[in-house]
């Protein structure tokens, strides 16, 4: 936990049982936090607009017990079945809570980032916190990993590139009831609150990923885009629909 989310907590706890604003029981939200596409930021405007009782994990769960991680999907199932279903799950969960609640599925939420940024962004974030690329060069990253962070993206909408095609993919952004965009982040939650008739706060970013270019020479970024193909085609797709719906909207 980042020193700057201390006031944040005590705050929280402060208000934890207190927070006015709350969600029907009969309805479901799923945010599916997709790493590296500022969705720490929006978990943030979450807990401070709603009653962080009703949202799994809530930050007292999130910083407390779970020393700021998410836990995977089969645990996060497991601290569950004693509890009545959140209004608002949040995490790295994939399409997993849609396949369990099938009867009334959740509403799915997530961002998207432009994928060279997302790779980059990503790789940088890794080394800086001394996690899985400590110690390694960008080539020796891209040589290992690349494959698996030029996909996070597709994958996290039930893409396995042996089994499904890029018609199955879009199909797959039906279910998202709303989509937004890190580059877009203010008008994302804008057309978010206008969507769901929320009134959430665009608040500072959180957990931010420094790099910049020197970091990447021109041959890394020329292998970053080839292997992002398929996710540029998925952002570009997603992002006209995204554009269209701003344009009904007046901000």
């Amino acid at each position: 936990m980042d020193i700057s989310d201390v006031p944040f907590l005590l705050k929280n706890v402060k208000d934890h049982f207190s927070r006015s604003q709350s969600l029907s029981e009969d309805v479901m939200y799923y945010f599916m936090h997709i790493p590296k596409t500022a969705g720490t930021s929006f978990r943030y405007s979450l807990y401070d607009y709603f009653n962080t009782t009703s949202i799994y994990p809530g930050p007292i769960e999130y910083f407390v017990q779970q020393k700021a991680q998410y836990l995977n999907w089969k645990n996060s199932l497991l601290k569950l079945e004693n509890k009545k279903r959140p209004n608002i799950l949040i995490g790295h969960y994939d399409l997993f809570p849609l396949f369990h609640y099938k009867e009334n599925p959740p509403k799915t939420l997530t961002f998207l980032r432009e994928p060279v940024s997302r790779v980059k962004s990503a790789i940088m974030y890794q080394r800086q916190r001394g996690r899985r690329y400590q110690g390694l060069s960008i080539d020796q990253i891209l040589d290992e990993f690349l494959e698996l962070e030029a996909s996070i993206q597709c994958r996290a909408l039930g893409y396995v590139p042996s089994e499904k095609t890029f018609d199955a993919l879009k199909k797959s952004l039906e279910r998202f009831s709303f989509i937004g965009f890190t580059e877009h982040y203010e008008q994302s939650v804008k057309l978010c609150n206008q969507i769901f008739e929320w009134n959430l706060k665009v608040l500072k970013h959180r957990n931010k990923g420094e790099y910049i270019s020197e970091n990447f020479n021109f041959s890394q970024l020329e292998r970053i885009k080839e292997a992002v193909s398929l996710e540029t085609d998925l952002y570009n797709y997603a992002l006209k629909r995204f554009k269209a719906e701003l344009e009904k909207l007046e901000f």
